[in-house]
């Protein structure tokens, strides 16, 4: 069958070789079992197999892999001058926690409570995330059994009081981790709700949620842009409040009874009459970076082309008086962002001049085939319009146009110089970046990147070319045009190719954040705004 998507594939290959080492599966054993007519999976573990031995080969090893051989090496006994020395054992966020991770702390803690010391793991089963990534919760609900196995006694401690959330917030995750029945099972047994510091029973000590509702969101973009403007330039916003949401009016409002629901409605809120105006302080050094705008998704458009509330309020910020400029990266699909479309239009016109492969070519889909063009008549617009600098020691057109004519380019134009019996596509793309000044120097530009690079040299493992065009023979340099054509810049150019969180490793500073709630798990920021109602 024909594969459409080569990165796709890849990534789904990766995560079933990941689950394979994380559940400690013997690979050769499936292999054995398998039946001949189930072809599917046979090629499926030859290619995870094929992968593994390439990285070996090159001395590179992934994450899993270098857990898989810690372990060994830990079991071999080859590491006793390591274990020796080991006393305390301390493991946060052990709900993520898989069989081979499992492994290899009860191997250390062995050998820590030989030494009088301990182990410690800290988790929330009610956290659990990674499950695509082999973790099991089961392995945390049932520490103390499986802990026991080993011959160590573990002592349960519950840390229920909560310092960092208000009531409000508290009494909300409390009962929303009760709404599914079903859901129960799979946490920890009798596990206390969350509660309350006692210092923060009286009201006064509270801290107030402020929320800001508009008749559209066109008006609320620009209210809230003129809000995040005023706390950027002055360090602090001061708000008469106008109406106050009690824990009592919270009790009504989740009330079963719909005649006292509405009449509820209809009578409204209290008027804040007599009380103080709210200050929201961000303190001297506060900036927009202080800020998180968090939302159930971080995409300004929708799959429609319809623009979202992040769309709108990004616009606004950049209207100000004294723009503000705003991180995210995930706020547009690849193929559709500006720069990502000037630079592998100009990736294309270098390998595969006038289209040449391209329109002869009847694999590619058309959608991608149609944004590849976009993407070609941007770049020489791009070149010929904006004709970027360097300029020196060559231009880019004269750089593009050198690759296109297949003639190295030279300061004293020497004709003895030969083209290259092979070109890699990495050292192509980095030569081009020298042109592409949002790849050098702006935040989401470098996030776009590595998002294209990584999508080359995944791709290169699973390739005949490896990511290089091949001008040994005619017949080579079509052939790894064409691979490079359905396996790079297809997944790119159909929407294949993802913005990873794991892509953008540090927030930038003095950039307003829109980030998606799962994205912000762990991050701290002194001011955080909730968009409640996009969805």
């Amino acid at each position: 069958p024909k594969v459409k998507n080569l990165t796709m594939m890849a990534s789904i290959l990766i995560e079933i070789k990941e689950h394979i080492y994380y559940n400690m599966v013997d690979i050769n054993k499936i292999l054995n079992n398998i039946q001949p007519t189930e072809l599917g999976k046979q090629l499926a573990l030859k290619l995870i197999l094929e992968y593994a031995e390439i990285l070996k080969s090159q001395n590179i090893y992934d994450f899993a892999m270098l857990e898989t051989e810690f372990l060994r090496r830990l079991n071999s006994d080859s590491l006793n001058v390591f274990l020796n020395d080991i006393k305390i054992i301390l493991v946060d966020e052990y709900q993520d926690t898989n069989l081979l991770q499992e492994s290899i702390y009860f191997k250390i803690a062995e050998s820590a409570i030989e030494n009088g010391g301990n182990i410690t793991v800290v988790g929330d089963d009610d956290q659990s995330l990674y499950r695509f990534r082999g973790a099991s919760v089961d392995l945390f609900t049932n520490f103390i059994e499986r802990i026991a196995k080993i011959g160590i006694e573990a002592k349960e401690v519950n840390l229920k009081t909560n310092y960092r959330s208000t009531e409000n917030i508290i009494d909300l995750c409390n009962d929303f981790v009760e709404l599914d029945d079903e859901y129960q099972s799979a946490r920890v047994k009798e596990k206390p709700k969350i509660e309350v510091p006692s210092f923060n029973e009286d009201d006064s000590n509270q801290v107030p949620i402020l929320g800001m509702f508009r008749n559209n969101e066109q008006l609320l973009a620009t209210d809230l842009a003129k809000f995040i403007d005023e706390l950027n330039r002055n360090g602090i916003v001061k708000r008469k409040i106008k109406r106050v949401l009690t824990k009592d009016d919270n009790k009504k409002f989740n009330s079963d009874n719909k005649t006292t629901l509405i009449n509820y409605r209809d009578k409204g809120f209290d008027l804040a009459e007599g009380e103080d105006e709210i200050v929201i302080e961000l303190g001297d050094d506060g900036s927009a970076e202080d800020i998180a705008f968090l939302t159930f998704s971080p995409k300004e458009l929708t799959a429609t082309g319809s623009r979202t509330f992040n769309f709108t309020l990004k616009k606004q910020l950049g209207r100000l008086r004294h723009p503000i400029e705003v991180f995210n990266p995930r706020g547009q699909d690849l193929q559709n962002i500006d720069c990502v479309a000037v630079f592998c239009g100009l990736m294309l016109e270098c390998i595969d001049p006038s289209s040449r492969y391209q329109i002869t070519n009847d694999k590619l889909p058309n959608s991608a085939s149609l944004n590849m063009k976009a993407w070609r008549r941007k770049a020489i617009s791009y070149m010929n319009d904006v004709n970027p600098e360097p300029h020196s020691p060559v231009s880019l057109e004269k750089f593009v146009t050198h690759w296109q004519i297949r003639h190295p380019f030279s300061s004293d134009e020497s004709s003895d110089m030969k083209w290259p019996t092979k070109a890699n596509l990495m050292e192509l793309a980095y030569k081009l970046v020298s042109w592409i000044p949002e790849f050098q120097e702006d935040d989401e530009g470098v996030v776009y990147l590595k998002a294209i690079t990584q999508t080359i040299t995944q791709t290169s493992f699973f390739n005949k070319y490896s990511a290089n065009i091949d001008f040994s023979s005619p017949e080579a340099e079509k052939e790894s045009i064409n691979e490079a054509l359905l396996n790079i810049f297809v997944p790119i150019a159909s929407g294949g190719v993802q913005i990873d969180e794991n892509l953008f490793e540090v927030i930038p500073s003095n950039r307003f954040n829109i980030m998606s709630i799962h994205q912000a798990k762990g991050l701290e920021f002194p001011l955080v705004i909730v968009d409640v109602g996009s969805r």
